[in-house]
């Protein structure tokens, strides 16, 4: 179970796993309203021993700011209220669109992109190293030490068979196109 956002495209599953704060649910909301199915926001559900990805379907939480750039950015977005006050700040979900009701098909992995939000910097995108892969993925998943080796067998697995990046990025269509082009180059 990795701490991820996942969305799918022609049957390929882009994970992106990161800290909170590192814009993953930001860019999740975003890319589900510009051509992606949404899978899962938080938990990246990886069957053991193959590399397809279940989802998990529920609201997509957005905190503080990333609310306003999501109302801005996406016309149709479908925001509920406002929480405030939370230990996470201002907290309001958005509602993934009705056509990503598909919630027992899983997604066969296909790219890692390991996202961090920077204000005001451009969009840079870096290949990374199975071990770095592996590093950034087992240090954002929920379960991998209680699984033991079955836990090591799936990051690395993910970690060695699927292209992996690291994005730095503010702007969210910068984002999407450059997805779309990686998902292009890789999901054949």
């Amino acid at each position: 179970m990795l701490h991820a956002a996942v969305v799918e495209k022609r049957g390929r599953a882009l994970i992106m796993p990161g800290l909170p704060g590192a814009g993953k649910s930001t860019l999740c909301a975003y890319l589900v309203h510009h051509g992606w199915r949404h899978l899962s926001d938080e938990f990246g559900l990886v069957r053991p021993g193959s590399s397809e990805i279940f989802p998990f379907p529920r609201l997509i939480p957005l905190k503080n700011d990333a609310i306003d750039v999501i109302a801005k950015a996406v016309a149709n977005a479908r925001i509920g209220p406002r929480f405030e006050g939370t230990r996470k700040g201002t907290v309001a979900h958005v509602t993934p669109p009705d056509e990503h009701a598909r919630s027992s098909e899983p997604a066969r992995a296909g790219l890692i992109i390991v996202p961090n939000w920077s204000q005001n910097t451009t969009i840079e995108i870096q290949a990374i190293s199975p071990a770095q892969c592996f590093v950034d993925m087992t240090s954002n998943a929920f379960n991998y030490q209680m699984l033991g080796r079955a836990g090591f067998e799936v990051v690395s697995a993910l970690a060695e068979n699927v292209p992996a990046y690291r994005m730095n990025y503010s702007n969210l269509a910068a984002a999407a196109t450059a997805l779309d082009d990686l998902a292009t180059r890789h999901f054949n």
